[in-house]
């Protein structure tokens, strides 16, 4: 059995990225294009973007070693191609 999950990976503690490793977890990290395109569909709770704690979560799962896989995913909407 395989464990996966999708993520935004905004709370990736050291300690979640070293359960995924440990585990062999597939782990999904949601990013919605470059910063414009994703801060725009993915805010924090205060309003502010989300992109660049997006890339701190991939770095805590970068530095556990990585999960079992790590891919990107993103959900395009109409609000999406606002941006282009």
């Amino acid at each position: 059995m395989r464990f996966s999950l999708t993520t935004n990976a905004t709370l990736i503690e050291p300690e979640d990225a070293r359960l995924f490793r440990d585990y062999g977890f597939y782990v999904a990290v949601s990013l919605d294009g470059d910063r414009i395109a994703n801060d725009h569909v993915r805010r924090m709770h205060d309003g502010s973007g989300s992109y660049e704690h997006v890339l701190e979560g991939i770095g805590q799962l970068q530095q556990s070693g990585r999960p079992g896989h790590l891919s990107a995913r993103a959900t395009v909407t109409p609000r999406s191609l606002i941006c282009v």
